[in-house]
């Protein structure tokens, strides 16, 4: 007798199926650290051209949006947010002033499934938040959404 019986071939094909069902999890979970990774970076970024433009205009003020910033082209509009990572994050500057910014990341389109950092901020005192997709903000959630 050579070969494998059916039953044999089922019992692998049961197995392999576990772990491809695995691995897709895994991989999503992979998936929406690294674009939480862009939107952190991209706010980082953007806090440290605030601080350039700053220091480089007179008199001394932060840019009131992304044109004046340099990030986006004159001809933009809205000229206080746009998408990054496919549009997976929507970043903003809803109100900056001469003294003070706020720049927010928040997920969009397939980064929602990301509910435990939903979205993040930066401010023009380095002050770093997260917030979970139900709105809610704690040392912890910032702590684990940053830090991550």
């Amino acid at each position: 007798m050579r070969g494998f019986s059916l039953l044999e071939l089922l019992i692998v094909l049961v197995i392999v199926g576990i772990l491809a069902a695995f691995a897709t999890v895994s991989y999503s979970h992979y998936l929406l650290r690294a674009y939480r990774a862009d939107a952190k970076a991209e706010l980082t970024s953007l806090a440290q051209a605030q601080e350039r433009y700053r220091s480089a205009s007179q008199p001394v003020a932060y840019a009131k949006d992304f044109v004046e910033l340099g990030r986006l082209p004159a001809s933009s509009t809205p000229v206080n947010q746009y998408s990054i990572s496919d549009g997976r994050y929507k970043i903003e500057m809803p109100s900056a002033t001469d003294s003070a910014f706020k720049i927010i990341a928040k997920a969009q389109g397939a980064q929602t499934k990301d509910t435990a950092c939903a979205s993040f901020s930066i401010d023009q005192s380095g002050r770093l938040k997260a917030f979970n997709a139900n709105g809610e903000t704690s040392s912890e959630i910032t702590e684990r959404c940053w830090s991550r």
